[in-house]
């Protein structure tokens, strides 16, 4: 199996290198994944012996490999591996990349105990129709409370329904503080991350200065549009009704990417 190195998360960098041979990315998500076909001791020697995964696969020069989806069960059967592109492998030539153990520095926006601002349920049930109703708090299409400019906002994410949900956050970045009780193993500035079914993930992002309408929700579109989503405001204050006038793509882009 390929070896990889993760260096991008959501188009930002990661705060330390990391090494896998695989990952589950969910619609939505976006990673930045560099070749590590280089040697087991060059491996050794970049990352350190507990952080290379053995591998026996290395293609040749010329050879044309497979990059495969490949089974993961959301909670309805994994299914089959499937095809989704093919890589053709160059001549070989030795690596000239170097990677610092730390990529960048991500201040966490949360250490030690603390008390969540939100819970936010992802479930369902029957609709009235034989359909399967998509829910946010019991509520399709829920209108979710506000959201205060600069007030540290920490989110459990908790997925009572017995299907994998990927949670995506319009707008804003957050980083991941745990996932069912354990931290992750890099820190990051994500907006999409996987609840598995009865899982919960814990997030916090801190609204920055852009008022308005944004919204979160399932990123499987049809769970999306069955109801499994939820509008809320960022307010300046509590008498605020004014509205951005800025492009928060780029507001964002440039405070997460920098």
């Amino acid at each position: 199996m390929k070896r990889w190195l993760l260096v991008l998360v959501a188009g930002c960098l990661v705060a330390a290198r990391s090494v896998a041979a695989d990952w589950v990315i969910v619609p939505g998500e976006r990673v930045g994944p560099i070749d590590a076909g280089v040697s087991e001791a060059r491996l050794v020697e970049l990352f350190g012996a507990a952080n290379v995964e053995r591998a026996s696969f290395e293609p040749e020069p010329g050879e044309t490999v497979p990059v495969l989806s490949a089974p993961y069960d959301r909670g309805f059967g994994s299914g089959e591996s499937e095809r989704f592109a093919m890589v053709r492998v160059a001549p070989r030539a030795d690596s000239q990349a170097v990677f610092p153990q730390q990529l960048r520095v991500i201040e966490p926006l949360v250490t030690g105990p603390l008390t969540p601002t939100r819970e936010v349920r992802l479930g369902e049930r029957a609709g009235a129709h034989g359909e399967v109703d998509y829910l946010i708090n019991e509520t399709q299409h829920l209108r979710g409370e506000e959201v205060v400019v600069g007030e540290l906002q920490v989110w459990d994410i908790v997925n009572t329904s017995a299907l994998d949900h990927p949670f995506h956050l319009h707008g804003f970045f957050f980083q991941v503080v745990e996932r069912d009780g354990v931290a992750p193993a890099f820190r990051s500035w994500e907006d999409t991350v996987n609840v598995p079914a009865g899982g919960r993930v814990r997030i916090a992002w801190m609204p920055d200065d852009r008022p308005g309408e944004w919204m979160y929700h399932c990123h499987i579109l049809e769970h999306h549009a069955a109801g499994m989503m939820a509008h809320f405001r960022v307010v300046r204050g509590a008498s605020d009704h004014e509205p951005s006038q800025v492009s928060p793509h780029v507001q964002v882009h440039n405070e997460v990417a920098r």
